[in-house]
């Protein structure tokens, strides 16, 4: 195998897409990293879990309060945080949304840079 075929510094990189202008190949690349991340499934995760934890929330206040009729400060508690929980919940689902529709608007932009892209060289 020559050194050659394996790309290993960015002036090698940069000699691959003859296709496409520097700064085009610069946010070809940046969009390639961003789109590897993919925050968006972390915030979805976050949106689940937080929906399941007021779920179960909800479900403890909801039995102390029929358990114990009348004011109780652990139902007021539970109600409380169960509260919070459902709002974490819908504001991690909302940005999950949001940045999945960038995400979006992103692919379709690295789709158009990727086609006009030359083919990068076989390595065997």
């Amino acid at each position: 195998m020559s050194s050659h075929a394996i790309p290993l510094a960015p002036d090698e990189l940069a000699g691959e897409s003859a296709g496409l202008s520097p700064p085009e190949e610069r946010e070809r690349l940046s969009l390639r990293e961003g789109l590897r991340l993919r925050r968006s499934v972390d915030h979805f995760a976050r949106a689940w879990y937080g929906a399941i934890a007021s779920l179960v929330l909800t479900g403890l206040a909801l039995k102390l309060f029929h358990d114990h009729p009348g004011f109780r400060w652990t139902t007021v508690v539970f109600g409380v945080l169960s509260l919070l929980g459902w709002c974490f919940a819908f504001f991690y689902f909302f940005r999950s949304r949001h940045v999945a529709r960038a995400e979006q608007v992103m692919l379709t932009r690295l789709r158009a840079l990727e086609t006009r892209a030359p083919k990068p060289r076989e390595l065997f």
